[in-house]
């Protein structure tokens, strides 16, 4: 092999003025490493690890014109002030074949010899050299297993990117999908919020009916699944093979960010950064958001010109504001004009609904976290005949109120958890309260009280219905009544009704009471719902007043704005990528669309998948812990290919690679 300078940071090293030549005293440049001992007390020191060391390398220069000209157009090619490595190219005299690897200049000295000459020294952080012409093998499969064999010419270790494209559906699978788009309206979070999917902005769910006599779902839904951000979720399902199906979910939902386009967007536009209009309210909105993600641009939700975008990176300075993007068009949506002060609103995640598996059971169901609201609940109203979990574990749970009581080492009052107080129960289904009388030496006591259960709704209280009962030994009897506020504030609370006392005929036994939204007028932007005991209790002996809430009806204002995209056929990638010669290998799950391809780059500096512009190494799980995803050494290579899903299907798989010499 003869090496030979080509180029470096572009510019030809053989060219008009000087000649480039690469000296045989670079034999020295071969890498060496600084061993590090750690000391031990009464022993020889242990052998820790080595430090790579950089490593120089020169260039002979001879100047075929005025010594002084090509000495200046040299500093400047070679700038000793240049921090960022460059790259440089060399090629094989024999095969013509060009190799390149990232170099700092260190120092260009001119003069020696016949004073025509000069000397360039390079460091170099990697002497391993990358050829620039890549390599491509392509292989495709039908079957659940299959593998084929690359051969790495190179004397180094590779690492190649693998291009994976499902060309066929399989024979069972989740075959079809739909993208969801879901927009936060309320500026307030939600942690842990129940989401219905399913639930459009007018109301209506899915049709599974239609997909059911289709044959593309199971009659009881069970291959309906979720997905966010590639990975499935929990679900309950509501209404199922029916014109009106709802999928419920918990998510933590962010309050909505709505920024304003500054510059107009063309349907055919190739758009590469979004930019936003200077206002010190898109500034904080931006601030706040992931440094990459996903935006709608719209004129109103739901509009026609609705328009998904991803983004790499967010621009944040005293005069610009701007997103990155790598994407427009995505998930379903089409490229569409946008005018100048359109709305950039930021989508928090991406949900797909798959189904279409004939095969599959239900999935597991962690029933510790599902929501504590009932399954008729939907995005716009709560039903609650649950109220509480132990564990406290389950979204849209009510909690209790620190108790304020008239001596707490004596008192009897307190909350309860069933209907007409029969013992404990869990989850709750009852929000119970009793103020009773007390004992001290013998004597009845009186008790006064403030009792009661809060619930939190950030998506701003719209109605209010509910029932429970009640039951009380005597005319004297603390107050129950249901509040609304717009904090926790126990000062700021505004009732809606109050339960009146019983009548002297039902003493001592629990009668229902029922109250609805017309009962009450709802202030604007409540957010606290509170179910309140609070007064004096009688002294007689045995006394008691007791109340409770069993079925509350919630319906929110500012909910979640939902559109399903339309169906398509889907694959579900999730095999196995294995180099059966080392043992490396790596495993992807990934719903994505047919014929579409998945990037999958083993760079150890740089590993990463990406989809449709949008990295997401989340996707892949690694057969260990190291930097690199997997490696090709030299020679031969069997690459395997291991279908881990219901059953096998067409997938085409490239593999490309740079080879890497070890040549100095």
């Amino acid at each position: 092999m003869i090496i030979n300078p080509y180029s470096y940071n572009g510019t030809l090293l053989q060219s008009t003025g000087f000649i480039t030549s690469y000296p045989t005293d670079n034999v020295a440049l071969s890498p060496s490493v600084t061993a590090q001992y750690v000391k031990r007390s009464g022993a020889w020191p242990v052998l820790s690890g080595s430090d790579f060391n950089a490593v120089a390398l020169g260039l002979e220069v001879i100047c075929t014109e005025p010594f002084m000209t090509t000495f200046e157009t040299l500093v400047k090619v070679f700038n000793v002030e240049d921090e960022t490595p460059r790259q440089l190219i060399v090629s094989d005299g024999t095969t013509t074949d060009q190799y390149y690897v990232y170099a700092t200049p260190r120092s260009v000295v001119g003069g020696g010899g016949d004073g025509n000459n000069a000397r360039v020294m390079l460091s170099l952080d990697n002497p391993i050299w990358t050829h620039v012409e890549q390599q491509t093998q392509v292989f495709a499969t039908t079957s659940a297993t299959d593998s084929t064999s690359v051969d790495n010419t190179g004397n180094a270790d590779t690492y190649p990117i693998f291009e994976i494209t499902p060309t066929g559906l399989p024979s069972s699978d989740f075959i079809y999908s739909r993208f969801v788009q879901i927009l936060p309206t309320s500026t307030r979070p939600w942690p842990n919020r129940l989401l219905d999917v399913c639930g459009t902005s007018d109301g209506t769910g899915l049709d599974t009916a239609a997909l059911v006599a289709g044959s593309k779902m199971q009659t009881d839904g069970d291959d309906f699944r979720v997905v966010r951000d590639g990975i499935e979720i929990d679900r309950q399902l509501s209404n199922m093979n029916t014109t009106d199906t709802h999928a419920l979910t918990v998510c933590d939902m962010p309050g909505a960010k709505n920024m304003t386009l500054k510059t107009a967007i063309g349907t055919t536009d190739t758009v590469t950064e979004i930019e936003l209009n200077y206002t010190s309210a898109n500034k904080t909105l931006i601030s706040g958001m992931k440094p990459r993600g996903r935006l709608i641009l719209d004129t109103t939700y739901g509009s026609t010109d609705t328009e998904e975008f991803v983004y790499t990176r967010k621009t944040v300075t005293g005069t610009k504001l701007a997103f990155t993007i790598s994407g427009r068009a995505a998930r379903g949506t089409t490229a569409v004009d946008h005018a100048a002060n359109s709305n950039v609103r930021n989508l928090p995640y991406a949900y797909s609904l798959l189904y279409g598996n004939p095969d599959v059971s239900a999935p597991t169901i962690d029933e510790l976290r599902k929501p504590i609201q009932d399954l008729t609940s939907r995005n716009t109203a709560f039903v609650y005949t649950n109220f509480r979990d132990d564990a406290g574990l389950r979204s849209g749970i009510f909690n209790t109120i620190p108790a304020s009581v008239t001596n707490s080492n004596r008192t009897n009052s307190g909350t309860y958890t069933s209907t007409n107080d029969e013992g404990d129960t869990d989850p709750t289904t009852a929000m119970g309260m009793k103020a009773k009388s007390w004992q001290k030496d013998g004597a009845n006591k009186a008790d006064s009280v403030v009792l009661g259960w809060l619930g939190y709704f950030p998506d701003v209280i719209l109605s209010i219905s509910a029932s429970g009962a009640q039951s009380q030994t005597s005319a004297v009897w603390p107050t129950l009544s249901l509040q609304v506020s717009r904090t926790p504030d126990s000062t700021s609370f505004t009732n809606l009704w109050t339960i009146s006392t019983q009548t002297a005929t039902d003493y001592n036994t629990f009668t229902a009471w029922t109250k609805a939204t017309s009962d009450a007028t709802i202030p604007a932007n409540q957010t606290y719902l509170r179910w309140l005991q609070s007064g004096n209790m009688s002294g007689i002996a045995t006394a008691y007043a007791k109340g409770e809430l069993s079925s509350l009806t919630v319906g929110l204002t500012n909910t979640p704005h939902i559109m399903i995209r339309a169906e398509q056929s889907n694959y579900k990638l999730n095999c196995r990528i294995r180099n059966e010669t080392t043992g490396d290998f790596f495993d992807i799950l990934l719903p994505m669309e047919l014929n579409e391809t998945v990037y999958i780059d083993t760079n150890p500096d740089f590993p990463t998948v990406k989809y449709k512009d949008e990295i997401i190494n989340g996707a892949i799980k690694l057969s260990s812990t190291r930097a690199d995803w997997l490696r090709m050494i030299p020679g031969a290579n069997s690459i395997g290919y291991e279908s881990l899903g219901l059953s096998p299907s067409d997938v085409s798989i490239s593999i490309k690679w740079n080879e890497r010499m070890r040549f100095l």
